[in-house]
């Protein structure tokens, strides 16, 4: 949440310290937060920092800490150069008056989330519009030379109030699928319908398992008190349903069940509309920003940029909705960094802090690390240069994640704790031990923990839907992060990697099969190392409570017992680096190893043309084990449930629907059934485009259309709009085009074809399993 958020990142220190783990307890000027008495009295802000210490001149605009009125800006002094606190020069502005008091009048959203499309010739009066114009203003001034800067240096922080609530947005940012007219003749839900239709006819709403909110049904009383969080938004959707007079006509509904639950997916999808309304007009502002700082060489090839944002965002997972929880969404956040000295656009997947914002900037403008009176060194985060330096780089940081409910309601007595490595979150609640309307009492304090798998690149468990904190298995891993927690013995440090070394094996191994049990193991700078003195490497079986020691183990299948290998189909280890008494885990990895032949999955199915655009998928049989399961249906689209039923393509064509399901051992140990189909092909016209077939493909593609004598010219695109290539076309017959796209990497692409009058395009998806 954001008061907790600002406080802590810009003053470098972890929550436990600033003490300010919810809004509420926020004091609106920022150093009141910290005096001897709360034991937090040293405070040195990254600002105040740059400024003092590296000689900037720091300049902040609208919401930097949590209240931008009460800013941090010294006012004893007119001498810039002489200033104290955190700021050279701080600007705060809201909407003007006469803005603010009707921008209500466009609200059409919940009681506590309102939102509303307001006219496009507003767009320039809104705050945030009016922030980035002060940016350039004074960005212009440093140019011209117009502004004293003591030294050379300068250091802006913009902040932005959207996407927060309340939402007012220039009704040009809001996306196409938006419908507030539920009694519309012409209404269509604005979700995508059904989930899994493509080309997409409305908004993708977030994952649900199979019974909606399946997930939060299995949360112990705390947890599923915090979802309702500060507002119980679920309870506003049906409060909203009811309140209409009558329920609107859902022509696709079935009965008043189904047209409830069409209704209320159709108000979800609205406010999420309105947030990501929201968030492209936020990115609009910063591609204004950016292109004036691109016009001008002198600051963007000598200027660091960092955008951030201070939390995350739920839209109804675990029936939760906003900020104020410890899961995935509302504790992952935007974090990049612009840096001229290096080459750009790499992505990473490390798990970092807020809090190592500070170290990093100290680190590239060349600053020591602050320091607390007695000298010893005063910041909580870690500097992610190395990960700048090398984004694959091997390092394990856990984060601690952490914050207490609003005054009142069940989590505001203690706080509420998570630990989020690179694979594994564990959470820890803990009640208030009574009713917070009444007061917080200790000897009744009960604790709740959830424990997930979510995987390195979010491949195992991203939505957090299997709790593993009861699991035999994982209580080594909950053993590890637990560390992290305050007053453990981990608190703030870092961890080594270890990581489990993929193996060529079969798909399924054999009972007569030897595992080759090794790990890699990488220092806290993510250096690979040999074991380390004073270490031990164990691996300990889900199967039996053998502790093996050591790398390089070899480990007999058989050792399992023939009865547990028939009657299960895998084996999972953990590999555990601590040290030679066992009293602290320094690493830690686990890996399944999938086993029994006789467990290989199957799958049979046939399709059903309906009419010239819409499919039946039926008579589906799945068998065996798998891991995932998805449908390619040769228009690009790839369906992610186990049995899609019918399906609608946007044209007429030729395709093929394929089954796929991964399993085993290894990425590419996959089970695929295909279907090909035509929907009517031979009665395209000009209108509906070209048919591209196969779709997905690896190799080559037929790309059908009437007018093939005529095509003067051959184009494909990226997504983004790129020429890629022309390729030859010679290869042809009176009907169709056969192209070479082997080369191609992985994606999406569109496919352009010249006539001498007109054009046709379309779109295929190269995916080399294919």
């Amino acid at each position: 949440v954001c008061g907790p958020s600002r406080t802590s990142f810009l003053s470098g220190k972890d929550i436990n310290y600033t003490q300010v783990y919810d809004n509420n307890n926020y004091l609106s000027q920022f150093r009141e937060n910290f005096s001897e008495i709360l034991g937090n009295e040293t405070v040195i802000t990254l600002p105040e920092y740059l400024k003092d210490t590296g000689k900037y001149y720091t300049l902040g605009i609208n919401k930097i800490f949590h209240d931008p009125f009460n800013k941090d800006y010294d006012t004893s002094t007119v001498d810039i150069c002489e200033k104290s606190l955190s700021w050279s020069k701080a600007i705060n502005f809201s909407d003007h008056n006469w803005l603010r008091d009707s921008l209500s009048a466009y609200n059409v959203g919940l009681p506590h989330m309102p939102y509303g499309a307001i006219p496009n010739s507003l767009e320039s009066e809104l705050k945030d519009y009016r922030a980035v114009d002060t940016a350039i203003k004074y960005l212009n001034k440093i140019i011209n030379n117009e502004l004293d800067l003591c030294e050379d240096n300068f250091f802006l922080a913009l902040g932005f109030d959207l996407p927060h609530l309340d939402i007012y947005v220039p009704e040009k940012y809001f996306p196409q699928y938006y419908n507030k007219d539920y009694y519309s003749s012409s209404f269509t839900t604005p979700y995508n319908n059904p989930s899994y239709a493509f080309p997409y006819n409305g908004i993708v709403m977030p994952p649900q398992p199979e019974t909606r909110w399946g997930d939060y049904n299995m949360l112990g009383e705390i947890a599923q008190a915090i979802s309702a969080g500060q507002f119980d938004i679920e309870n506003e959707i049906v409060s909203f349903a009811d309140s209409l007079p009558t329920l609107p006509d859902f022509t696709q509904a079935s009965g008043e069940s189904e047209s409830l639950e069409m209704l209320y997916e159709s108000e979800r999808a609205n406010a999420m509309i309105a947030y990501i309304a929201g968030i492209q007009f936020i990115d609009a502002q910063v591609g204004r920003l950016l292109d004036y700082i691109n016009s001008k060489p002198e600051i963007k090839e000598n200027t660091i940029i960092i955008i951030v944002g201070d939390n995350g965002f739920s839209f109804g997972e675990k029936r939760h909705w906003l900020k104020r929880s410890l899961w995935e969404p509302d504790v992952r956040i935007p974090f990049i960094i612009y840096d001229p000295s290096r080459s750009g656009n790499k992505i990473c997947n490390q798990v970092v802090s807020l809090l190592d914002i500070y170290p990093t900037v100290c680190e590239m403008t060349g600053l020591p690390y602050p320091e607390f009176p007695d000298g010893s060194l005063y910041l909580d985060g870690k500097s992610v240069m190395p990960i700048l330096n090398q984004p694959d780089v091997n390092l394990e940081h856990p984060v601690l994640i952490s914050f207490e409910a609003e005054d009142n309601k069940e989590g505001s007595c203690f706080p509420q704790m998570a630990v989020r490595s690179s694979k594994y979150k564990l959470i820890r609640y803990t009640s208030d031990g009574g009713n917070p309307l009444d007061e917080c009492i200790v000897d009744s304090v009960k604790h709740e923990e959830e424990l997930y798998d979510i995987g390195i690149n979010r491949e195992r468990d991203p939505n957090e839907w299997n709790n593993l904190a009861q699991d035999s298995d994982y209580l080594l891993i909950k053993e590890f992060l637990s560390q992290w927690l305050p007053d453990s013995v981990m608190y703030l440090k870092k961890a080594y990697n270890v990581t489990i070394e993929e193996q060529f094996i079969p798909c399924l191994l054999q009972f007569t099969d030897t595992l080759n049990l090794t790990a890699t193991i990488f220092d806290t700078i993510g250096t690979q190392i040999d074991l380390p003195e004073g270490f031990t490497l164990q691996w300990h079986c889900s199967y039996n409570d053998i502790i093996l020691e050591g790398n390089d183990i070899l480990f007999p299948i058989s050792t399992i017992s023939a009865e547990r290998f028939e009657n299960n189909n895998y084996i999972m280890f953990t590999a555990v680096l601590t040290d030679v008494e066992g009293n602290i885990i320094y690493g830690i990895d686990n890996k399944y190893f999938y086993i029994n032949p006789f467990s290989e999955p199957e799958v049979d199915f046939t399709v059903t043309i309906l009419n010239d655009s819409l499919i039946s998928i039926d008579n589906v049989s799945l068998s065996g084990t798998y891991s995932e399961i998805w449908w390619t249906m040769g228009d690009g689209a790839i369906l992610t449930t186990e049995y899609p039923e019918v399906y609608t393509y946007a044209i007429p064509g030729f395709y093929t629907v394929t089954c796929n399901m991964r399993y085993g051992n290894s990425d590419d140990c996959i089970i695929q059934q295909s279907y090909a189909i035509s929907t009517n092909a031979e009665n395209l016209s000009n209108e509906e485009g070209i048919v591209i077939f196969p779709n997905p493909a690896g190799s080559n593609i037929h790309v059908f259309s009437e007018n093939i004598d005529s095509v003067t010219d051959v184009s494909i695109y990226s997504s983004t709009g790129m020429l890629v290539c022309k390729p030859d076309f010679s290869n042809s017959n009176n009907w169709y085009i056969t192209l070479d796209i082997s080369f191609l990497p992985s994606g999406v692409y569109v496919l352009t074809i010249n006539h001498q009058e007109f054009k046709e395009t379309g779109i295929f998806v190269v995916a080399h399993q294919y």
